[in-house]
């Protein structure tokens, strides 16, 4: 029998609201950088409810904007260890301005970073610059170089086997510590590793580390509205509104992040009991109370041993693991070497 830990925030609410100590646990960072995130950001989307799903939300529309960004971007490739995802990628292209924004773009193959460069552009702005190693797949006459150069995008590389002229490499060693970190904690699959690294990159660069901004703030000069991201932490149990099967009750799942590309806003990726991945806007925490009921924890239990026989029971984290659960193919820094950016 496989046991699942709980380790989630439970209260009596179905919607958590603005709460810096609420906030604080589910990013895990510290109460002083959760009041100061709150503060420096927007939640102008935040759901409440009192009473349990019995029918969909209200969908509504967000649209977003194209810019020029006046700033050095730097990228590289980080490829996973732990095997290939639900999705079936096997590597992230990052992209960071060096001063705490990232963005991570999982793919099936490095081949794909122009495609991921192209979605850098579409969804955050266009970088006046772009530094990076002299990788096959982003030089010559690679897609990759095509983008930078139909979008004017001034190209600049680092020395041969120097890989910490890259400001990626301090910001890849941030997200794997929190990658590892969380999914130790909350017993995270290995199989959603994709969802989760985005999600960690997305609340690293929502988060006010210093000066009363956000990096993403700073980046693009506009005051950044976390809503997405305040309800839920990473792989929560919650219900969700699915009526697939003419099911008059909620289904339970687990939450794997803001779903932008499906939907509308405040929609969400849920994992389903037979490991298929959905996208869905009406999605509540199970309060305590409802978890105390034998209704609840018999629907719990039976939800974690479907997703069992749909995935490998050895996808789970084992907290005695050790090593890295993400590589990159560079020599190592030098000892000694001290980065010039403090990305924390």
């Amino acid at each position: 029998t496989h046991t699942h830990t709980m380790a989630q925030i439970r209260t009596s609410k179905r919607h958590h609201g603005i709460d810096a100590n609420l906030l604080s646990l589910k990013w895990g960072i510290g109460l002083e950088k959760a009041r100061n995130t709150i503060k420096y950001t927007t939640q102008m989307n935040v759901r409440s409810a009192l009473l349990p799903l019995t029918r969909r939300y209200r969908t509504d529309l967000l649209s977003q904007r194209l810019k020029r960004l006046t700033t050095r971007f730097y990228t590289d490739t980080m490829f996973s260890k732990i095997g290939p995802s639900l999705r079936g990628n096997t590597c992230t292209q990052i992209f960071t301005d060096g001063n705490g924004a990232v963005f991570a773009y999982p793919m099936k193959s490095k081949s794909q970073a122009g495609d991921k460069l192209l979605s850098l552009i579409q969804q955050v702005g266009i970088p006046n610059e772009l530094h990076r190693d002299g990788a096959p797949e982003m030089a010559g006459n690679s897609k990759f170089n095509r983008i930078c150069n139909e979008y004017r995008i001034k190209s600049t590389y680092t020395e041969p086997h120097s890989p910490w002229q890259n400001r990626c490499e301090n910001i890849i060693g941030v997200l794997s510590k929190k990658l590892k970190a969380r999914r130790a904690r909350r017993r995270i699959p290995k199989c959603v590793w994709d969802y989760h690294i985005v999600w960690e990159a997305q609340i690293h660069t929502r988060t006010v580390h210093r000066n009363n901004h956000t990096p993403l703030e700073a980046l693009t000069g506009d005051t950044i509205d976390i809503s997405e991201w305040i309800e839920f932490e990473f792989y929560d149990l919650v219900l969700y509104w699915d009526d697939r099967d003419g099911d008059s009750r909620p289904s339970i799942g687990r939450w794997l992040g803001p779903s932008h590309h499906i939907g509308s806003a405040l929609c969400y990726y849920i994992l389903t009991e037979k490991a298929t991945v959905l996208s869905r806007t009406s999605v509540q925490h199970i309060t305590a109370e409802e978890f105390e009921t034998t209704e609840m924890k018999a629907r719990v239990t039976a939800y974690h041993e479907s997703l069992d026989k749909h995935i490998d029971a050895t996808s789970e984290y084992v907290s005695e693991e050790s090593g890295d659960d993400f590589v990159k193919d560079d020599e190592t820094v030098p000892i000694g070497y001290e980065p010039d950016a403090d990305i924390t």
